[in-house]
């Protein structure tokens, strides 16, 4: 209730199988609106968490799976197919909230662990926790391990990959 008035603030469209947060007309299944206005204050907003009372390295906070459980294929083809999600990297404490965001994805197999975002902004594809580098790739397969491609018409037959030992001026 809003000064005796009543304001709707979420809804469940039966008709659609829809539910809107914020919204009374949602184009999606879950549709969660943010108010008018500018900044981040406006943007709708999904929050995974945990109920861990002792957060410790390797917890996930959140999670979003993406799955086909109903495949008439079974085995494989029901199996959690991609993943993203946050993981702690260390023990949380009142000064300390070290987190990963890690995406997997499955071909035969449920999903695992393909590519990691760490806390310090470092990147690692295939390379599981242990990432060296502010861009680590480690690859193991028999294809070509790196493509950098163009598709520009210019008279390079190759993208341009500089190397630089200094910070440019």
């Amino acid at each position: 209730s809003d000064g005796g008035v009543n304001t709707e603030v979420m809804r469940i469209d039966g008709s659609t199988s829809r539910i809107g947060i914020g919204t009374t007309t949602p184009s999606s299944l879950l549709d969660i609106r943010g108010p008018a206005g500018s900044g981040t204050a406006t943007a709708g907003v999904l929050t995974l968490s945990t109920a861990e009372l002792t957060v410790i390295n390797s917890d996930q906070l959140g999670r979003i799976d993406f799955q086909a459980p109903l495949e008439s294929g079974g085995s494989d083809a029901i199996l959690v197919a991609a993943s993203i999600w946050a993981e702690a990297d260390g023990t949380f404490t009142s000064t300390v909230n070290k987190t990963d965001l890690v995406f997997a994805t499955g071909a035969s197999s449920a999903a695992y662990e393909k590519l990691r975002l760490t806390d310090d902004g470092k990147l690692g594809l295939g390379t599981g926790e242990n990432i060296d580098a502010p861009l680590h790739v480690k690859y193991t397969g028999v294809d070509d391990g790196i493509i950098l491609e163009s598709t520009e018409n210019g008279t390079s037959d190759a993208p341009d990959l500089v190397l630089y030992r200094n910070p440019l001026d």
